[in-house]
């Protein structure tokens, strides 16, 4: 599959501008433009950042594997000397670098969680209650709550979320994204709202189904953490 992207590549190799099938790899030959560019990587850090999760207020235990991902930017240059699978290039517009941040962070989790098919049918459930937390490179927690009911037809809905820090003040809750059919009918909220020590209001999110990605993102300057849960 390619995939064109206003002429960048995202998380591409050997051609600019193209998504082939094998993606997101710095392994195979690749010449990088002229320029040097900058990119944002993203990388697992499930692990390094402490995450745990619970259900229904049962004890905590460890994230699943594409549970936390960290993005940072860097030149193409350094992210090859590191090592780093997963980049994209930025461009001129924000905007767009921010969505194409986004999608990398989505793309990895959903690589290393790996994603199901939804059942036919799902047992009824008026209440589900999620709390999760995770750290940042820096160090800084950051902590959410997830809730959401399940419908006979494995539809979710009535999710509603929040979020707050450890006490650190800097750190912004940028959005959150359930995915619907499939991630390209991904719907999100973009709160952009400074966070602290106290829980922010629940907030209203997206309908979704089972097996398919809740997104929570927050960040500092030029580090930003994806928090992710897989509807179950």
């Amino acid at each position: 599959m390619k995939l064109m992207l206003k002429g960048l590549l995202l998380g591409a190799v050997l051609t600019i501008g193209t998504l082939p099938a094998a993606a997101n790899s710095l392994s195979a030959p690749f010449k990088p433009p002229a320029s040097a560019p900058l990119v944002v990587v993203a990388e697992d850090k499930t692990t390094e950042s402490g995450c745990k999760i619970s259900v229904d207020f049962g004890p905590e235990h460890a994230c699943s594997p594409g549970s936390v991902i960290w993005t940072r930017t860097m030149t193409y240059a350094e992210a090859q000397r590191a090592g780093i699978r997963d980049y994209v290039i930025l461009t001129d517009d924000s905007v767009q670098n921010k969505a194409l941040e986004d999608e990398l962070a989505s793309r990895v989790s959903a690589r290393i969680h790996g994603t199901g098919v939804y059942p036919a049918a799902c047992q009824e459930t008026l209440g589900r209650w999620i709390n999760g937390r995770y750290r940042f490179s820096t160090g800084w927690e950051v902590a959410y709550q997830l809730f959401y009911k399940i419908e006979g037809t494995c539809r979710v809905y009535g999710v509603t979320d929040q979020t707050r820090t450890d006490g650190t003040a800097g750190i912004t809750w940028n959005s959150s994204c359930t995915d619907a059919e499939s991630a390209v009918n991904r719907r999100c909220n973009f709160w952009n709202q400074p966070i602290n020590g106290n829980w922010t209001a629940m907030k209203p999110e997206q309908d979704s189904f089972i097996m398919r990605q809740y997104r929570h993102s927050t960040s500092t300057y030029l580090h930003s953490a994806y928090g992710f849960y897989y509807f179950d």
